[in-house]
C-alpha cells in the first residue's frame, strides 16, 4: 500500500515535470515562503493537487510546489512543509521529497524556523546545521515505503553535507551575513518546549530546537542526496529569558525579516551547484 502511494505521487510529478526535471530542491520553512519569489517560475503545483501528499494546515506555509529556473538551473521550491504534529505519518512528511528525488533531484537545501536553547544564538541569527538530535525517536525509514527504496540502515555520520556547508559559509561571508554552525534538536510539537526541556537540550549539545527537518534529512540521506539546512533563529526557547512567552506569530514576523538575507544566500548557492 505504502509503495503504491509513492508510485502514484511520482507518476503524477513525472508527467507534469517532463522536460522540467529539477536538479535541486529547496524547502522553505515557517514564514519563509516569500523567498525566491522574484525568480522565473516555470510551473506551480498546489500540494492539494498532488496524490498522497498532505495539505499544510499551519499558517506561514503556502503549500505550493514551485518549479523555478535561476542561472540556468531548474530547482523545485517547496513553499511550505509537512509536520508530524499535523497528524501525519513520517512517510507523509517526506513522500513529496522522495518523489522529487526519483524525478532527478541531487541536492537539497532545507530551511526552518527554530528556537535558541541559550543566549549564544539570538533571534535574527542564522545557524547552519552540522548535526542533529532526534528527540522524537520517529523516523521515515522504518516503513515499507522506505524499504522499497533501498537499505534503511543508513549511515548518518555526515547528515549535512560538508561540501554544501563549505559553499554556504563562503557565500554567507561574501554577502556579509553572520552565520554559525550548530546542532538542531527535533521535537514533535505542536506545543513549545518547557523550560526544563530547553535546559536539557542545551546541556546535551543542541543549539536550537524545532518541530521539523530531521525526518526530511533522514529520507534524503537514504537516497544519497547531498543535504544542507539553514535554521533561522526566530526566538529564544522557553526559560532562556525568564517570563518571556512564545507565539507562532512572533516566529513568522522574525522569519519574514530574515527573508532578504536568506534569499541572497540561496540564489548564490543555486548558481554554484
Amino acid at each position: 500500500m505504502a509503495k503504491n502511494k509513492l508510485k502514484k505521487t511520482y507518476n503524477y510529478l513525472a508527467k507534469r515535470l517532463k522536460g522540467l526535471e529539477p536538479e535541486a530542491v529547496i524547502i522553505l520553512g515557517s514564514g519563509l515562503s516569500g523567498i525566491l519569489s522574484d525568480v522565473d517560475s516555470l510551473k506551480k503545483i498546489p500540494y492539494s493537487k498532488i496524490p498522497n501528499v498532505p495539505k499544510p494546515t499551519v499558517s506561514g506555509h503556502q503549500g505550493v510546489l514551485d518549479i523555478i529556473r535561476y542561472q540556468k538551473k531548474t530547482v523545485a521550491v517547496m513553499r511550505g512543509r509537512f509536520h508530524v504534529y499535523e497528524g501525519n505519518h513520517p512517510d507523509d512528511t517526506v513522500r513529496l521529497l522522495r518523489a522529487l528525488v526519483l524525478c532527478g533531484v541531487k541536492n537539497a537545501v532545507l530551511t526552518n524556523a527554530a528556537g535558541s536553547t541559550s543566549l549564544k544564538h539570538k533571534p535574527g541569527d542564522m545557524l547552519l546545521l552540522k548535526d542533529h538530535i532526534n528527540v522524537t525517536a520517529l523516523t521515515p525509514l522504518s516503513s515499507d515505503e522506505a524499504r522499497s527504496l533501498g537499505t534503511t540502515f543508513v549511515d548518518v555520520s555526515e547528515p549535512y553535507s560538508l561540501k554544501l556547508r563549505s559553499k554556504i559559509k563562503s557565500i554567507a561571508k561574501k554577502h556579509k551575513v553572520k552565520m554559525t554552525e550548530g546542532v538542531y534538536a527535533w521535537m514533535t510539537g505542536p506545543q513549545y518546549e518547557t523550560a526544563a526541556e530547553v535546559r536539557m537540550l542545551n546541556k546535551h549539545g543542541a543549539d536550537a530546537v524545532g518541530m521539523s527537518t530531521v525526518a526530511e534529512v533522514l529520507a534524503l540521506r537514504q537516497l544519497d542526496v547531498d543535504t544542507a539546512c539553514i535554521s533561522t533563529i526566530t526566538n529564544y526557547g522557553t526559560g532562556v529569558i525568564k517570563g518571556r512567552k512564545l507565539s507562532h506569530e512572533e516566529v513568522k514576523i522574525v522569519a519574514k525579516k530574515m527573508q532578504a538575507s536568506l534569499d541572497k544566500i540561496l540564489k548564490s548557492l543555486i548558481a554554484s551547484l
